[in-house]
């Protein structure tokens, strides 16, 4: 056991280097100069140009700016926004909890709809059920994010069709303007709910939330419940669920207790995946309901030319990933007693 986590950690921390490698090489490869975007097109004189390129490190040799970055972000430093001057480990944590939010509400609806569609499809399969389920699954994942969710905002916040039970989701933002929520924990439910406005505030971050989250979750549902389908139909032919039917347990007993809980390892690694390609896609659903989370932030420092937001930003949701498969890894020895047996051996 102690061998698989040492190997665990080796794995993360080349995987960190690797990707330190990579987004400090592909931020400088983005066309500009990030001196002119953050004094703009007046310009400045070659002196003072000089003073703000040694005082963002810019001078050095490009490999000496590496290590020098390197070493920083190693003690928890990853530098001052060009831009903005702030540091952006405050700047992404003040938008991280945004992000992860929607992120987290668009994969519990994903699961709250995928799973039991998979399981029903996998029960039912080759009725019209299984059918319209998988069809229904694939047309969700073939679906651009930024089509379904302008469709969203015209039908269920603009309602053009003028429906009495549409039109009830903003289209933009978090939280109604009325209200004024301390910011104790960036996570606005949360937030919302212990404020003094309590369930109304709560209840229209809820409706703010709901239509980007929807949009956000079409994809991933799509896959875990094609996911659940295929990994239930290989389960449902093993011997041992053969058994439990003719032993005259219930077919939910059988379903649930017996066959879904062997084939959870497939839809975890899913659901593990799908955290991290939400949480990296988000920058279409962001942009479209104007969320404030670090796909907006990321998208306007690319623009802006800051190096060192783009850098550290995609570093840190890169190692958020890392460690969401790490995770996943950990949970599979829960789940699965081969592989505790494996690994202690």
């Amino acid at each position: 056991m102690l061998k698989y986590f040492l190997n665990k950690l080796l794995l993360f921390g080349a995987t960190f280097i690797g990707i330190s490698l990579l987004t400090f090489s592909l931020v400088r490869m983005i066309p500009g100069d990030p001196i002119e975007a953050m004094v703009g097109e007046r310009g400045v004189s070659p002196e003072f140009r000089a003073q703000l390129e040694k005082s963002f490190g810019l001078d050095l040799p490009v490999h000496q700016q590496y290590f020098h970055y390197l070493s920083n972000t190693l003690q928890g430093d990853l530098g001052l926004s060009l831009v903005s001057q702030r540091p952006v480990t405050e700047e992404f944590f003040d938008r991280f909890p945004a992000t992860l939010e929607l992120g987290l509400m668009s994969l519990f609806i994903a699961m709250l709809i995928g799973i039991p569609l998979g399981i029903v499809a996998a029960v039912k399969r080759n009725t019209v059920f299984d059918y319209s389920f998988m069809g229904l699954s694939l047309v969700g994942y073939s679906m651009p994010i930024f089509w379904w969710g302008l469709i969203l905002i015209l039908f269920s916040s603009i309602n053009f069709l003028h429906l009495p039970f549409l039109g009830w989701t903003p289209v933009s933002g978090r939280l109604s303007p009325l209200f004024e929520i301390p910011n104790h924990t960036g996570f606005l439910l949360m937030d919302a709910w212990f404020s003094e406005e309590g369930a109304e505030a709560f209840w229209d971050a809820v409706r703010h939330l709901l239509l980007p989250a929807i949009a956000m979750a079409t994809i991933p549902m799509a896959t875990i419940s094609r996911m659940t389908r295929s990994s239930l139909l290989e389960v449902l032919g093993e011997n041992y669920v053969q058994t439990a039917k003719a032993k005259g347990l219930g077919t939910f007993r059988v379903i649930v207790v017996h066959a879904f809980r062997n084939a959870l390892i497939p839809v975890v690694t899913v659901i593990g995946l799908s955290l991290g390609s939400i949480i990296t896609g988000a920058i279409l659903t962001e942009t479209i309901f104007s969320w404030p989370g670090i796909a907006r932030w990321l998208v306007t420092s690319v623009m802006a030319r800051d190096y060192t937001v783009v850098q550290g930003g995609t570093l840190l949701i890169a190692m958020f990933i890392v460690s969401i498969n790490l995770g996943i890894d950990l949970l599979y020895l829960g789940i699965d007693p081969k592989l505790r047996s494996k690994s202690a051996g």
